[in-house]
């Protein structure tokens, strides 16, 4: 008999005690690099503070990227509603093209999921709980769209009756 929870799953990701399972876990690293990715979802919370910065709303948002097989892959990063923090905030908001550079606007979090956009990710190495390393990867680096690039480009030139390489 189907349980009415069996096919769902909460924000949280909580699961009904008959739900199926088939997701063995585990993640591959990805290497450093550009990547395209998508918003899949955006998880409000708050940040308890530390010695850098206070107390502040944190927003984790979990994004798809594709690996060189074109396996989807997921990468988790917070962003912490600070102004020390205001500058990957922007950088974020005007990769996904929710913001122009130098552009002040009011953020759109109920907007970000679907989005898409381009970065940089980096395989960080860190310590685990048990003192053994362990590495991970993290965005580092997220690019203005590519309209904005090929904006600024030259535009070519015409040519104007020459072969390239004849005298």
């Amino acid at each position: 008999m189907e349980n009415e929870f069996d096919n769902l799953t909460g924000s949280n990701g909580e699961l009904d005690w008959d739900s199926e399972i088939e997701n063995d876990g585990g993640w591959e690293l990805l290497p450093a690099g550009d990547y395209d990715f998508k918003v899949k979802s955006v998880e409000r919370g708050r940040y308890a503070g530390g010695a850098k910065m206070g107390p502040c709303p944190k927003a984790t948002v979990t994004f798809e990227v594709k690996d060189e097989e074109g396996k989807p892959a997921e990468i988790r990063k917070d962003f912490y509603l600070n102004r020390t923090c205001e500058g990957i905030l922007c950088s974020f908001f005007t990769s996904i093209g929710m913001r122009k550079h130098g552009e002040r606007v009011r953020m759109n979090w109920g907007g970000a999921p679907g989005c898409t956009g381009r970065c940089s990710i980096v395989v960080r190495d860190y310590t685990k709980k048990d003192g053994t390393p362990g590495q991970s990867n993290d965005i580092n680096t997220f690019y203005e769209p590519e309209e904005k690039a090929s904006a600024s480009a030259p535009a070519p030139t015409e040519n104007k009756g020459w072969t390239p390489g004849s005298f």
